[in-house]
């Protein structure tokens, strides 16, 4: 895959899976998480929602990257879900004084502009090779840092958690991940919170019983938030060989998009599934967000992403990423 490189998360199996796993796996454990993410995610969240209730200037003066005098309405995906997501994954992989998060952003465009070219632009694989150099540029000194003196960020698990002593991983093993990190694991988070909010627009009558039990029920609102609008919902596969799957012969080498997404709108396992529903009794989703065939990162994406008239209707990238804005109006 030319916009990541192999091993990755996304494609390798086997031992090159396992002992990718084992250095990702420590920081997103649930017990782990619990332990920082809402000191970690919760401020970063009030400060963005601070700018847009405030119009109180970001970093660069700037409200969502235009300088305004009062904010009465905010596009919520662009101005806060995407930024918080963004922001704190900065802080857990340890980039801070490296890059900001606006370059982070830039990063996910770019790469997901050439990993999603099905509408073959020449330019896609030029500019994400350019990014691609760029994130290398920043990446192989830091972790040729960790190598020589190590520390408790994610970066520094990826090269050590669960290797003998003096034999970290070799960093050209773990560039593909990184990359896959960067496009998945920096907007999932955002892009969950923001399926989660749209939903609850169209239930007023749960938004209003959210508000008098956050605590009870922003985790049921995450989890079918994830359901209803997966962040991602595909995931590519090649046919080791030939299958034959509802009647549909699959030949050996085959190229294949498997829509996961579909799983939750079965109408088998949820009732009106194209509803969102706090409510649902089944817990059967099959979102997936950053990482397929593997939990690491479901909980802490879950966990940032209870904090962070009609809504639009969501559109769906061809590459199975969920892209829509979220409006809201304060009062």
């Amino acid at each position: 895959m030319r916009v990541f490189g192999t091993p990755n998360m996304l494609t390798a199996d086997g031992t090159d899976h396992a002992d990718l796993r084992t250095g990702i796996a420590p920081v997103l454990r649930p017990d782990r998480v619990s332990r920082y993410i809402d000191a970690l995610v919760r401020p970063i969240a009030r400060d963005y929602l601070a700018r847009l209730t405030s119009a109180q200037p970001g970093p660069n003066g700037e409200v969502g990257g235009v300088a305004v005098a009062r904010v009465a309405r905010a596009e919520l995906m662009s101005n806060c879900f995407e930024p918080v997501s963004v922001e704190s994954l900065r802080r857990v992989m340890g980039l801070d004084g490296l890059v900001d998060a606006t370059a982070l952003r830039r990063w996910f465009a770019d790469l997901n502009f050439g990993l999603t070219n099905f509408t073959h632009d020449p330019a896609a694989p030029d500019v994400a090779d350019a990014t691609n150099a760029e994130i290398e540029s920043v990446l192989i000194p830091l972790l040729g840092r960790l190598r020589r003196k190590s520390d408790d960020s994610m970066l520094a698990h990826m090269l050590w958690a669960g290797r003998p002593d003096g034999d970290p991983r070799p960093i050209e093993h773990l560039l593909p991940s990184l990359k896959v990190i960067l496009l998945g694991g920096m907007q999932e988070p955002g892009h969950a919170a923001g399926s989660t909010l749209l939903g609850l627009f169209t239930r007023p009558d749960q938004l209003a019983r959210l508000y008098a039990a956050p605590a009870d029920l922003a985790p049921l609102a995450v989890h079918e938030g994830l359901r209803w609008i997966a962040p991602i919902g595909t995931i590519e596969r090649e046919a080791r060989h030939e299958i034959t799957i509802g009647g549909v012969v699959i030949p050996a080498g085959a190229q294949l998009e498997v829509v996961i997404a579909s799983a939750n709108r079965d109408e088998r396992q949820f009732a009106n599934p194209d509803k969102f529903d706090i409510d649902r009794s089944s817990r059967a989703g099959s979102s997936r967000m950053a990482m397929p065939a593997s939990p690491a990162g479901s909980s802490a994406r879950r966990r940032a992403s209870r904090h962070a008239g009609p809504p639009p209707s969501p559109v769906t990238g061809l590459g199975g990423r969920s892209h829509y804005a979220v409006p809201a109006r304060s009062s």
